[in-house]
């Protein structure tokens, strides 16, 4: 299945969209380097992710720390 990962600021603005492809079944990782789509680096704070893998999603929180 096709999977998106995608972060948001805490405000909801997209950040950066991290994977939009098919992964294998099991663990994946992914690492996002603290930049947003344009390439600058975006600052230390809460962030919320969003995994969707068809019509499923999932969302959680994170923080940045610089």
């Amino acid at each position: 299945d096709e999977m998106a990962l995608e972060v948001y600021s805490a405000t909801g603005q997209l950040v950066r969209r991290l994977a939009t492809t098919a992964l294998q079944p099991g663990e994946n990782h992914l690492r996002w380097n603290g930049r947003d789509e344009g390439g600058s680096s975006v600052a230390s704070g809460p962030y919320i992710y969003v995994l969707q893998e068809g019509p499923r999603r999932q969302f959680g929180k994170m923080m940045l720390l610089r």
